[in-house]
């Protein structure tokens, strides 16, 4: 069924209209750059449905809303530090940090369909390096677990919670760093919107997306 408000193809609206025709019964119309669709048509008068077009009022990317994305990461030498290719699209929820802010704001008003590249500055990702976050701690606070350079743990640190590395073991004493991996690097995202949906009450209240795809941090 085609559902379409009372607008006739003249002067300036046929702009806006797809192109379209008709062939034994069939009605097929298509956005620019969009998908054909194709409808049984029953006669009467031919009208611009641009008011009504699930093509034309795709819902875009704000606040409060579920978006499915697949994207691939890569740092500024070109190397792929990230996929979701051959995997469900991540989904986060728009508007509460569940990605890094920079991604966040270049994907604010997109809709399904679109493909976008996006170059994020350190700042604006996993935040500069600080030195301050590296420090040796002693030994023995491990106990009797071994200890390796390269292991992580979780950490309440000052500034929170905290995945932290041990980049080195100097006699009695661990170095840990608890930047995150990425931190000081520029960051290049090739992404594409899959969907985007209301989020639900429980999502809301809780912050971040549930079901496949879900991503909190």
């Amino acid at each position: 069924e085609v559902k379409t408000g009372l607008w006739f193809i003249s002067g300036w609206q046929s702009l806006l209209c797809p192109q379209w025709s008709l062939n034994k019964g069939f009605l097929t119309w298509a956005w620019p750059l969009a998908r054909k669709r194709t409808v049984r048509f029953a006669g009467g008068p031919v009208f611009c449905p641009f008011i009504h077009s699930r093509d034309f009022q795709s819902m875009k990317i704000t606040d409060k809303k579920v978006a499915l994305i697949h994207y691939t990461l890569k740092n500024a030498g070109g190397e792929v530090l990230d996929s979701s290719e051959g995997h469900d699209p991540m989904a986060y929820l728009h508007g509460e940090g569940n990605i890094i802010a920079g991604l966040e704001s270049a994907l604010e008003g997109k809709a399904a369909g679109d493909k976008l590249e996006v170059s994020v500055e350190a700042a604006e990702a996993y935040g500069e390096y600080d030195e301050s976050l590296v420090q040796p701690i002693p030994r023995a606070q491990f106990g009797e677990h071994d200890v390796e350079v390269g292991m992580q743990f979780h950490a309440d640190t000052a500034i929170g919670p905290r995945i932290v590395t041990i980049t080195a073991i100097e006699g009695d004493e661990v170095v840990i760093d608890a930047n995150h991996q990425l931190a000081g690097e520029d960051l290049n995202f090739a992404v594409e919107v899959v969907e985007v949906r209301d989020a639900t009450e429980e999502e809301l209240d809780h912050g971040h997306v549930h079901g496949a795809g879900d991503h909190e941090h």
